[in-house]
């Protein structure tokens, strides 16, 4: 009787300690899922630019509520991703895909919107020109365009321009003390 007992005792722990060892591998299954859907998840693919090229796309192909995504290639290994969206009034902008206090967060992609990686919102792109106040939140910088002969036309030149602009100096700005 006395053996009957102690090999309960052992079953009973062996048990215990393999649902303990279920919950803790399903936990670590579970984070590794989510880790692995947030790296492969619905991010940016958009069309690659490269470096010292500029973003020309006929006008016809900008259709109406679709975002186009693209990535400037400022160098072998640094991408600036910008969009560019024509909304239900014809009226077309370009702008980069991150907001500057943003810039250093991962973004998405949900639908025809851009979402902040850090703070979650919906971004719009703001209308050709306008550019950032002090604090505006989740508001990608705009990049200037031009349309001739039915293409829309973005420079090279502009994007590491207003790249170096707005985003070194929020970046700057983040890191300092």
């Amino acid at each position: 009787m006395g053996r009957l007992k102690i090999r309960k005792g052992i079953r009973e722990t062996s048990r215990e300690e393999l649902w303990l060892f279920a919950g803790v591998v399903g936990f670590l299954l579970l984070i590794g899922v989510l880790a692995l859907w947030y790296s492969v998840g619905p991010h940016f693919q958009g069309t690659v630019v490269e470096a010292g090229t500029d973003l020309r796309i006929p006008l016809e192909e900008l259709e109406e509520g679709e975002l186009h995504l693209f990535t400037y290639a400022l160098d072998s290994s640094t991408g600036i991703e910008f969009v560019a969206q024509r909304d239900p009034d014809g009226i077309i902008r370009v702008a980069f895909a991150s907001c500057r206090r943003c810039a250093q967060y991962r973004h998405l992609q949900r639908g025809e919107q851009i979402i902040c990686g850090h703070c979650g919102h919906a971004m719009a792109p703001p209308d050709s020109g306008q550019e950032p106040t002090g604090d505006d939140g989740c508001i990608p910088v705009a990049l200037r365009y031009v349309t001739e002969r039915g293409t829309l036309l973005v420079k090279g030149e502009t994007i590491r321009q207003q790249y170096a602009r707005w985003y070194n100096t929020a970046a700057e700005t983040q890191t300092a003390p």
